[in-house]
């Protein structure tokens, strides 16, 4: 059963949508659009760091907008890795797609179809909150604050701070300038963050069906020692790991895909987000007047969101660590003491193989799990302490 996003000619067009996917046999038209909005969401980084150093750096801007920036070269730096990473994108999509077909057995099938269907559920609400949040903050106040106050000039700001912010504040109240400079710099905010759910979400997925495989293996392990204990005098089986020992060694090579595609993302994606909310809560401690409060809750709403999907992604890596320890668990129990030098090989293989732990990490850093996001919170913790003492 082909479950909705996952068969390998769906993938493609979430990722086209969220601007990691360059595929120029699918539409040449689209490969330059994709290209052309990689190119300018990158410009638009520059120019965002140069609308807070370039124009006069002071506390405001810093407060403002700085969140963005720092938000602005990690989606950037991302969107250049996979921008390089197609190759191994779609081949970790067709080992997972070459899985799903495996799977003849309804009750494969059913764990298959419920994990599936909770994690496109997990990414749509994600995908609706932060289009939510841009469509309420980003857009909606530049256009009413816009036409409203050109009909009423006397009319109080509708203005919240916005990318290029820096920038906006040199050209003339509600002018056409300021409105197509903040139409700009959103429209930038937008692509960001749509290429941001691309990547937290293609790795949140990788990481759910692999899981999902591994759940598998698990059972498939527990039905071999169901069968082994009911016919203890039984003659020697050796073809009876075969099926989860072949399994589980496919299954490893997308642990090493994974690591090839998202190790590197990971270990960026730390650092920044470290940055990221070291900066948010710069900004909510300095509130000094109703003007600095919209900014603060901005910076607060942000950095909640891109906490949130950190610690979910690292729960979930954990996750497979967990999965892998119920594998290894499985295989210990089974009574091999009269099976087949065959059998006892493969055991063996497996056992040695699941020892490893099976987590997502770049050269042995940064590994994708709860201690990892606990070091980011210190790591921002650190920073913000230091950013008020010299402040």
């Amino acid at each position: 059963m082909a479950i909705k996003g996952y068969r390998k000619r769906n993938f493609p067009f979430f990722l086209e949508k969220t601007g990691l996917w360059f595929n120029p046999s699918r539409n040449v038209i689209l490969l330059f659009l994709q290209k052309s909005r990689a190119f300018f969401c990158t410009i638009s980084t520059i120019l965002q760091l140069i609308s807070i150093f370039g124009t006069g750096y002071n506390k405001k801007t810093l407060q403002e907008t700085a969140f963005f920036g720092m938000v602005g070269i990690l989606i950037s730096t991302q969107l250049l890795h996979y921008r390089f990473s197609q190759p191994g994108i779609w081949r970790l999509f067709e080992l997972l797609d070459n899985f799903q077909a495996d799977h003849k057995q309804e009750w494969q099938k059913a764990i298959f179809e419920e994990e599936s269907k909770k994690a496109w559920k997990v990414v749509d609400n994600y995908w609706k909150t932060l289009m939510v949040y841009c469509a309420f903050y980003l857009f909606l106040p530049i256009f009413l604050d816009f036409i409203i106050g050109n009909i009423w000039p006397s009319l109080p700001d509708l203005r919240v701070p916005v990318p290029l912010q820096g920038f906006v504040d040199f050209t003339g109240r509600r002018s056409v300038v300021n409105f197509f400079l903040s139409l700009l710099g959103s429209t930038w905010a937008l692509f960001s963050i749509m290429g941001h759910i691309g990547v937290e979400c293609t790795t949140y997925l990788a990481i759910i069906y692999t899981r999902v495989e591994m759940k598998i293996i698990s059972v498939k392990i527990g039905m071999v020692s169901d069968l082994l204990a009911s016919r203890p005098n039984h003659p020697s089986n050796p073809a009876a790991l075969r099926d989860p020992a072949s399994h589980h060694q496919r299954l490893l090579s997308i642990l090493d895909q994974m690591n090839e595609i998202f190790g590197l993302p990971i270990v960026v994606q730390n650092v920044f987000f470290s940055v990221c909310f070291c900066v948010a809560m710069y900004s909510v401690s300095v509130v000094e007047s109703m003007e600095d409060l919209m900014p603060a809750l901005q910076n607060l709403y942000s950095m909640s969101c891109c906490m949130g999907i950190v610690c979910y992604l690292c729960v979930e890596g954990e996750s497979l660590e967990t999965q892998n320890n119920n594998i290894l668990s499985g295989l210990y129990d089974l009574p091999w003491y009269q099976e087949s030098v065959t059998f006892r090989r493969q055991l063996n293989i497996m056992i040695r193989q699941s020892s490893t732990p099976f987590v997502i990490n770049f050269h042995q850093r940064s590994h994708l799990n709860v201690n990892t996001f606990m070091q980011i919170i210190n790591t921002a913790y650190s920073y913000f302490m230091m950013l008020k003492s010299t402040t």
